[in-house]
């Protein structure tokens, strides 16, 4: 093992090696957010080797209990889901570095945070007919009534939403 390896050096091989698997873009974006959150709270030029457990487990509770996402809303602090995410990415790391590298799983000890399960309300008949009514016309041009033109993409875009909501599938996904 290179005993010289910084965090930041295993952060970039980490994700040179995820993006190299076809990990998609917005795997890669979060993997990047985490991972620069704990480069930030040790320090990037800290050998990798150097951190241990109880590093994480400060990290961990730091995320949970400290950080503030955006300094414009003190009081927004991240979700236990998203601490919870936080702490997988974190597990991706250390087993391709204890893969790549030869070195200690420094999270293993440390169990998975718990995370509150969000229940997701289902719309009312009331808004899935207001989102299907919305297909048929454009809006009003300038807020001047008796602009809207009938839109000649309502019946693909009704059918784009069914399918959304029939399936439970985001728009994000393929």
């Amino acid at each position: 093992m290179n005993h010289s390896l910084t965090l930041a050096q295993a952060i970039e091989g980490f994700l040179l090696s995820k993006n190299a698997e076809g990990k998609s873009h917005h795997t890669i974006r979060n993997y990047t957010l985490d991972l620069n959150r704990l480069a930030g709270f040790v320090d990037a030029d800290t050998p990798f080797e150097q951190i241990g457990t109880d590093d994480l487990r400060r990290f961990l509770n730091y995320l949970q209990d400290e950080f503030v996402p955006d300094p414009q809303k003190p009081d927004r602090r991240l979700s236990s889901k998203t601490v919870r995410n936080t702490y997988i990415t974190l597990s991706s790391l250390w087993t391709w570095a204890e893969a790549e590298l030869e070195t200690r799983h420094a999270l293993r000890p440390i169990a998975i945070p718990e995370a509150a399960e969000k229940v997701v309300d289902p719309f009312t008949q009331e808004q899935v007919q207001a989102l299907l009514d919305a297909c048929k016309f454009t809006q009003a041009w300038q807020d001047k009534p008796g602009t809207r033109n009938q839109r000649p993409t309502e019946l693909r875009d009704k059918a784009t939403i069914l399918f959304l909501l029939d399936t439970g599938i985001r728009a994000s996904e393929k």
